[in-house]
């Protein structure tokens, strides 16, 4: 293969040196949302557009945690699958598909505040899974947290088990 063939196709010039991908995007106020939190807050707008919510709220986070590759070991271990907790989730689901046009998104905005003001009462900058967990668990009259008492799981045990996860992110460069 040629050389600068070669170079070009891995995503290097000669001119270049490698960097990491960057693992956290920055938020307000020194914040920081980190690549896994990122993608668990896509995956849980994907799972409010198939219920036809338009909010995204904390049930679509925990389906999002529960999803193969992303899924939280606290959870795993309270018995939770993602069939049955989406089952769940569908059928308490207040969304209709019926006057929903395709590029309405749920806004995860609100979300992210209620992550981002979770964090500073914590003392950390880092927005990650388990915070966004942690926010969506936060209120025990949450859709989320009735998904799990739906399930069969203790709300209040997920929590306790999350004091004591450390963040599986890593720290920002």
């Amino acid at each position: 293969m040629h050389r600068r063939y070669g170079d070009l196709a891995s995503g290097l010039r000669s001119d270049e040196t490698r960097r990491p991908a960057a693992p956290v995007e920055r938020l307000a106020d020194g914040l920081v949302l980190t690549d896994a939190a990122r993608q668990t807050l896509r995956h849980a707008v994907a799972e409010a557009q198939t219920t036809g919510d338009a909010v995204l709220g904390g049930e679509h986070v925990l389906l999002a945690l529960l999803r193969p590759g992303a899924a939280l070991p606290v959870l795993e271990a309270a018995g939770l699958t993602l069939a049955k907790a989406r089952t769940q989730v569908q059928a308490a689901a207040t969304g209709s598909r019926v006057f929903s046009r395709e590029d309405e998104r749920p806004d995860p905005h609100q979300l992210l505040a209620a992550a981002a003001h979770e964090a500073r009462a914590r003392g950390t900058s880092r927005v990650t899974p388990e915070l966004l967990l942690r926010t969506a668990l936060a209120d025990g009259d949450s859709a989320a947290v009735r998904t799990l008492r739906a399930l069969g799981a203790d709300p209040d045990a997920v929590i306790a088990r999350l004091a004591g996860v450390p963040d599986r992110s890593p720290a920002p460069a």
